[in-house]
C-alpha cells in the first residue's frame, strides 16, 4: 500500500492530538486557554512543514510514491521537534522547571518514527516493547526502582541563558513589524495622554508634589519595555499603591516635605528589591492566589470609597491632615465646612460629574485630558490664585537627574518601615498580576507571573534613582491600552516618550493646573469601580461565608485603613482555606453489586453499594493529610467505626441487583447503577435501603483506607497515623492502605507506619485487592503500581523504546 499525502496529514494531526493530550494529562494546571493556544502553535508548525514537504514533492523529478517516505521521515521529526520546543518555551516563561525537566526527558526518550514496510509504505508508530514479568512488582518496588534524573553542572552558558531569559524584549523584538508598531502607537497616544493627568493626581493621593507623579510615569515605563512580558499592562502610579503610602509612612511626617519624599522614594527601592527577589526565586506563582476573590474584592471596594473620600479636601478646597479612614475624612469635611472655597468646589464637582457621566456614555472618549486642558485654560483666564483656587504652581523644568536613594545605608529606616513595605509589596503585586492575567487570558497567551514580578522589581529599583515613588500595574490605563490595540510592551515605551516630552518641554503648561481638577480625576476613577453586585450574588447563591468575608474586608479597609484592610483580607482568606481544607468528607465505601471490574462508591450517595462484614472501607476527599485536617479525619473515622459497632448485632444484607444478581452487570447496567445516587441534601430524609437483611455483621477485623486522592502527608499526620495504626493493632484490627501514590508509599515505609518488609501485607493497588487480602484470598494481594503508561496510554507514543516504569519519577 503506497503512502499518500492524506496519510501524512493524518499522521501530523494525530501527533497534534497526542501532544495536546500529553499536556492535558501530565499538567494539572493546564487550562483550556493554554491548550487552545498550544494547539494553534502546533498546527502552525504543521502547516509550515507540510507546505515545505509538498513543495519538495512538486519539484522532484522522482515518483511521489518513492520519494514521499524518504522526505516525510525528517519532516515528521522536524514537526515533533518544533512542538517540543513550543512546550518547553511555554514552561520556561511560566517558570515551571519541573515540567520543563519532564518534557526534556521525554524528548530524549522520543521514538516516534516514520517507517516503510516491504510490501508498501505505511506510516506507523513504533510499538512499545513488551513488558517483562519483573515490571509487575509491588508498589513499593516500583517506587524504589524509579530512576533519578542526573543533575548537570551549571556552566557559564547556563548562567548567560538564565540572565537573557529575563530580558523579555529579545523574545518578541525579532518578530516586531510595522503592523504591530501602528497598533502600539495608537495605544501609546491614548495611554500617554492619560498618564500625565493621572500621574499628577495620584501623586497628590500619595502625599508628594504632582511633579513626582510624572517622574514615576517616566523611567519605569522604559524599564518595563525591556523586561515586561504582558502585552497590555500599563504600569506607573496607581491609586491603590498611592493610597497606602501616607498610611505606611505615618502621620509623624508632613506630606510633601523633603523627609516624607525621601521615605517614599526609599520605599520604592526596597519594594522593588522584594519584587525582584520574589520573581527570581519563582515565588510569584505561590502568592498569586493567596487572597480569595471575595476578600480581595472587599478590600478593593473599600479602598475605592477611601480613595474618593481622601480627595474631598482637594475637590472642595479645604485643608486637612487626618488618618486615611472614611470616618475621619468625613468628620474632617464637616469640621471644615467653613473653609470650603466655593469656586474650587464648583470646578471640582463639575469636573468629577462630567468624567463619571462620560465614562457611562463613551468610555473611549478622552474626557480626562480634555477636562485637564479646559481646567488649565479656565484657571489661567480667571487667575485662579486670586480666587483662592489652589494650583500646581512652579515645577522643576527638565528631566530628573539620577541620584543616590537616601536611606539605603540607614538600618533604622529599613527596620521601622519593613512591615509597611511588605504590605505595599503585597498590594502592588496583587494589583499588577491580577490585571495582567485578566488580559492574557482574554487574548490567549501565556503570562509568566515570575517574569512580571522581576520586571516590576527592576522598574521600581531603577525608578527610585530617578525620584520615582512605587509603581504597579494600573487597571484603568491597562483597559485603555488593551482596547486601543496594544500588541507588545513597546506601547509602554512610546507612552514614556510622551511623558519625556512633557517633562522636557511642557512643565510650564501645568503651572495653572487646579488641584481640584486632579482631585476630581482621582475621585471619579475610584467611584467608577464601586460595585456591590458580587456580595449580592454570593448571598443569593448561598455562599454566605464568602459574602461575610467581603463585608469584613470592606469595613476593615474603609474604616481602619488600607494596611489593616490587607491584613484582614489575608486572615479571612487563610481562615477560609483552613475551614474548607480542614473539613474533608470522610465516608464509608461499598461495592456496586456485580460490577466488573469492581467499583467502590460512597454508601451514602449510592445506597445500592454493598459493604463487607468485618471490614470497613473508608474514603477521604482530600489531596493531602495534614495538621489542619487530620483531627477531622480521625473524628470521621471514629464515627464510621462507632456506626459499624452499633449495627454489628443487627441484620444486614446487600440489596439484590436489578438484573437478578446472578450475572455480572454490563457496562450500561453499571452506569445506570451509578446514576441512581442520592443527592447529599436528600440523604437525611431517605430511609436506609439495607435495613432488612438476612445476615449479621461480624466483629471488625480490618479497616481499608482508600488513599487514591491523597498526594502527600505532612509530619503531623504521619505521627497521628502512626499512633492510630498502633491503636488499631492493639485491638486486633488491621489497617490497610489502597491506591497509594509512590510518594505516599515512601512516606508510609520510612515513617514506620508500615513495617519494613511487610509492605505487601498492608499496601495494595486497589480496594478490591485489599478486601481480598483481608477476607483471606491473599493471592490477589500482591499487586503492582499503576505506571504512567497504564494511566495515560498516550505516553507510550513518546516512550516506545523504553519500559513504562522509567517514567515513574515524572
Amino acid at each position: 500500500m503506497a503512502v499518500d499525502r492524506n496519510e501524512v496529514i493524518q499522521q501530523c494531526e494525530e501527533t497534534v492530538l497526542s501532544f495536546k493530550e500529553l499536556l492535558s494529562y501530565s499538567d494539572s494546571e493546564m487550562n483550556v486557554n493554554k491548550l487552545l493556544t498550544m494547539e494553534k502553535k502546533f498546527k502552525s508548525h504543521m502547516n509550515r512543514i507540510l507546505d515545505n514537504l509538498f513543495e519538495q514533492l512538486s519539484t522532484s523529478v522522482e515518483e511521489e510514491a518513492d520519494i514521499l517516505p524518504l522526505l516525510a521521515d525528517p519532516a515528521i521529526s522536524q514537526f515533533q521537534q518544533s512542538c517540543y520546543n513550543e512546550i518547553i518555551e511555554m514552561y520556561r516563561l511560566d517558570g515551571n522547571e519541573r515540567m520543563m525537566e519532564m518534557i526534556v526527558s521525554m524528548r530524549k526518550l522520543n521514538s516516534l518514527t516514520f517507517r516503510t514496510a516491504e510490501k508498501g509504505a505505511l506510516m506507523t508508530l513504533q510499538e512499545p516493547a513488551p513488558l517483562s514479568s519483573n515490571q509487575f512488582t509491588s508498589v513499593v518496588h516500583q517506587e524504589e526502582e524509579a530512576p533519578v534524573l542526573e543533575q548537570e553542572n551549571v556552566t557559564w552558558k547556563d548562567v548567560k541563558d538564565g540572565i537573557l531569559s529575563r530580558v523579555s524584549i529579545i523574545h518578541w523584538a525579532p518578530k516586531y513589524n510595522l503592523q504591530l508598531f501602528s497598533s502600539d502607537l495608537i495605544a501609546a497616544l491614548a495611554v500617554g495622554l492619560m498618564i500625565i493627568p493621572q500621574g499628577m493626581a495620584y501623586a497628590l493621593l500619595a502625599g508628594v508634589p504632582p511633579i513626582y507623579g510624572l517622574y514615576t510615569a517616566w523611567i519605569p515605563l522604559f524599564i518595563y519595555f525591556i523586561f515586561g512580558s504582558s502585552r497590555e499592562l500599563a504600569i506607573g502610579p496607581t491609586a491603590m499603591v498611592s493610597l497606602i503610602l501616607p498610611t505606611a509612612v505615618g502621620t509623624g511626617h508632613v506630606q510633601q516635605s523633603e523627609e516624607y519624599i525621601t521615605i517614599v522614594i526609599f520605599y520604592a527601592f526596597v519594594y522593588g528589591v522584594i519584587l525582584l527577589l520574589l520573581g527570581t526565586f519563582k515565588i510569584g506563582t505561590l502568592m498569586e492566589n493567596i487572597l480569595s476573590r471575595p476578600a480581595l474584592t472587599g478590600f478593593t471596594q473599600g479602598a475605592s470609597i477611601l480613595i474618593a473620600c481622601s480627595q474631598l479636601k482637594n475637590v472642595l478646597g479645604y485643608h486637612s491632615h487626618v488618618p486615611y479612614t472614611v470616618d475621619n475624612l468625613l468628620l474632617s469635611m464637616f469640621h471644615n465646612l467653613h473653609e470650603i472655597v466655593v469656586v474650587t468646589a464648583v470646578i471640582g464637582i463639575t469636573a468629577a460629574v462630567i468624567i463619571l457621566v462620560m465614562k457611562k456614555v463613551k468610555k473611549t472618549f478622552p474626557t480626562i485630558i480634555l477636562i485637564l486642558i479646559v481646567g488649565i485654560l479656565f484657571s489661567w483666564l480667571i487667575d485662579a490664585p486670586s480666587h483662592h483656587v489652589e494650583i500646581v504652581g512652579e515645577v522643576p523644568p527638565g528631566l530628573p537627574k539620577p541620584q543616590m536613594v537616601e536611606g539605603l545605608f540607614h538600618s533604622n529606616l529599613l527596620t521601622h518601615t519593613l512591615g509597611s513595605i511588605l504590605v505595599l509589596t503585597f498590594v502592588g503585586f496583587t494589583e499588577s498580576v491580577s490585571v495582567a492575567k485578566k488580559f492574557s487570558a482574554e487574548n490567549q497567551y501565556n503570562l509568566s507571573v515570575n517574569q512580571e514580578l522581576f520586571a516590576l522589581g527592576m522598574c521600581n529599583i531603577v525608578g527610585s534613582f530617578f525620584q520615582a515613588y512605587p509603581v504597579a500595574g494600573s487597571l484603568p490605563r491597562t483597559v485603555v491600552n488593551a482596547h486601543t490595540g496594544s500588541r507588545t510592551p513597546a506601547a509602554t515605551a512610546m507612552a514614556g516618550i510622551i511623558v519625556t516630552l512633557m517633562l522636557a518641554f511642557g512643565t510650564k503648561l501645568i503651572y495653572y493646573t487646579p488641584l481640584c481638577i486632579l482631585g476630581a480625576i482621582v475621585m471619579s476613577a475610584a467611584l467608577s469601580i464601586v460595585d456591590f453586585s458580587e456580595p449580592k450574588y454570593l448571598w443569593r447563591v448561598g455562599k454566605k461565608a464568602e459574602c461575610i468575608s467581603f463585608v469584613l474586608s470592606w469595613i476593615a479597609t474603609a474604616f481602619f485603613g488600607p494596611i489593616l484592610g490587607v491584613a484582614t483580607a489575608g486572615l479571612l482568606s487563610l481562615c477560609q482555606v483552613i475551614y474548607h481544607s480542614g473539613r474533608p468528607d470522610i465516608f464509608e465505601m461499598g461495592k456496586i453489586p456485580d460490577s466488573q471490574p469492581q467499583i467502590w462508591k460512597n454508601t451514602l450517595r449510592y445506597p445500592r453499594a454493598e459493604t463487607i462484614s468485618g471490614i470497613i472501607v473508608v474514603g477521604v476527599s482530600a489531596p493531602r493529610l495534614s495538621f489542619y485536617n487530620f483531627s477531622w479525619f480521625r473524628s470521621g473515622l471514629d464515627n464510621i467505626e462507632a456506626e459499624y459497632e452499633s449495627k454489628k448485632d443487627t441484620l444486614h444484607v446487600a440489596i439484590s441487583s436489578t438484573n437478578g444478581g446472578s450475572a455480572p452487570l454490563l457496562d450500561n447496567d453499571v452506569e445506570n447503577s451509578l446514576e441512581n445516587s442520592i443527592p447529599l441534601e436528600e440523604i437525611s430524609s431517605r430511609a436506609p435501603l439495607n435495613e432488612d437483611s438476612n445476615s449479621a455483621k461480624g466483629p471488625l477485623h480490618a479497616i481499608i483506607l482508600d488513599m487514591t486522592p491523597i498526594e502527600q502527608m505532612d509530619g503531623t499526620s504521619i505521627q497521628y497515623m502512626l499512633e492510630m495504626s498502633h491503636s488499631y493493632a492493639k485491638k486486633g484490627v488491621s489497617f490497610l492502605y489502597a491506591g497509594c501514590q509512590p510518594k505516599v508509599v515512601a512516606t508510609l515505609r520510612k515513617s514506620g507506619i508500615v513495617a519494613e518488609g511487610a509492605e505487601k501485607s498492608f499496601i495494595f493497588k486497589t480496594i478490591q485487592d485489599a478486601v481480598d487480602f483481608a477476607t483471606g484470598n491473599k493471592n490477589t494481594g500482591e499487586t503492582h503500581a499503576e505506571t504512567l503508561g497504564e494511566r495515560y496510554p498516550l505516553v507510550k507514543l513518546f516512550t516506545a523504546d523504553y519500559g513504562e516504569d522509567s517514567l515513574i519519577s515524572f
